[in-house]
């Protein structure tokens, strides 16, 4: 299935969508800040990227203009 990357600043919230995420067969990385999922796009190049939009220091939607550039 799908690479995902996953990015929550949010423990429970990361660990619960990654849950179901795998239960739907698909490859779940992790980063807890907009920083961290930005450099594991650039190492892994996933599918997939689920971001939390309100995140301290760089929100959801600065990492996915990052990320699309």
């Amino acid at each position: 299935m799908a690479d995902i990357l996953l990015i929550d600043d949010d423990d429970m919230v990361r660990a619960t969508t990654r849950a179901m995420l795998e239960i739907g067969g698909h490859q779940v990385r992790e980063a807890n800040s907009g920083f961290s999922g930005i450099d594991q796009f650039r190492d892994t190049r996933p599918d997939m990227v689920i971001t939390d939009i309100v995140m301290p220091r760089v929100e959801g939607i600065e990492t996915i203009r990052k990320i699309r550039k």
